[in-house]
């Protein structure tokens, strides 16, 4: 799942949490403009897999997607 982290009814992180109290497996990337330092405990602890920093070019899409697609499957999403 690729997702801003600044939506309309809640935020990106949010709907990662949300996400994960239904399906576990599954990848998430969240999208975000915003300036603020994320470390990968906070990640972890919000069900967030990857961060996506804005602007990003189509090589900056690829670096991530590609990232994604080596994660292990771990079940069916």
């Amino acid at each position: 799942i690729l997702t801003d982290l600044d939506l309309p009814k809640m935020n990106g992180w949010d709907l990662a949490s949300e996400i994960r109290t239904t399906r576990s497996a599954g990848v998430i990337v969240l999208v975000t403009g915003w300036p603020v330092e994320i470390s990968q405990e906070q990640m972890h602890t919000r069900g967030v897999d990857f961060i996506l920093r804005k602007p990003f070019n189509l090589e900056d899409l690829r670096s991530t997607l590609r990232s994604v697609c080596a994660q292990p499957v771990t079940g069916i999403f």
